[in-house]
C-alpha cells in the first residue's frame, strides 16, 4: 500500500495533512503536548511534535496520560473532516 508511481494525486490529501498538522501545532503551542528538541544551542533548536508522510503519521509527545488525553480531541476533530 502507499502512493504508487502512476496513481493520480489527490489534492485534498494535501489539505487534510495541512489541517492535521495545524491541529498538532496548536496543541504544542498551547503546551498540551510536548515534542522533542533538535539542534545544538537553545536559541537555534527546533521542537518536533509530529511528522506527516503520505499515509503515515508519527506523533512525539511525553509519556504521560495527560498529553495522550489532549491528543484525543485532535483526532476526533480531524475525523469529522
Amino acid at each position: 500500500m502507499g502512493i504508487e508511481i502512476g496513481r493520480p494525486f489527490i489534492p485534498s490529501l494535501v489539505c487534510y495533512c495541512y489541517a492535521l498538522s495545524q491541529m498538532f501545532e496548536r496543541a504544542r503551542i498551547d503546551n498540551f503536548v510536548s515534542g522533542f528538541l533538535v539542534g545544538g544551542s537553545a536559541w537555534k533548536c527546533l521542537e518536533i511534535s509530529h511528522l506527516l508522510f503520505a499515509e503515515s503519521t508519527l506523533i512525539f509527545c511525553g509519556a504521560d496520560l495527560e498529553q495522550i488525553w489532549h491528543l484525543k480531541p485532535v483526532f476526533v476533530s480531524f475525523r469529522l473532516f
